[in-house]
């Protein structure tokens, strides 16, 4: 079976994505919901504090392949001491990943 190099390169990214979301996530954290157009990732998620939408956030910047997060809103929880929040961040799939998983 051929894959093609769109469709792997796709692939390798949806796999960074998921693996960067999970080595980065602050305790305390949840991820509500994730939506993905070319390379812009948005996340809605929810925390208990501000400090860890700040400790989040960061984690997210200092992740490879992820850009600097840009926060666009932060509201209270329904319980009114959690924050829900939502932020954009630009993934850069590393293509020499790509072009290594095509190598036979």
């Amino acid at each position: 079976m051929r894959i093609s190099r769109t469709t792997l390169s796709a692939w390798i990214g949806t796999v960074q994505l998921f693996n960067n979301i999970a080595a980065s996530v602050v305790d305390g954290v949840v991820y509500q919901r994730l939506s993905r157009s070319g390379e812009q990732v948005s996340f809605s998620a929810m925390a208990g504090s501000e400090r860890q939408v700040s400790d989040q956030l960061r984690q997210i910047a200092s992740m490879p392949g992820f850009g600097v997060p840009q926060l666009s809103e932060v509201a209270s929880g329904e319980d009114g001491t959690s924050r829900v929040f939502q932020f954009d961040v630009v993934q850069s799939v590393a293509e020499e990943a790509a072009a290594e998983e095509e190598a036979p």
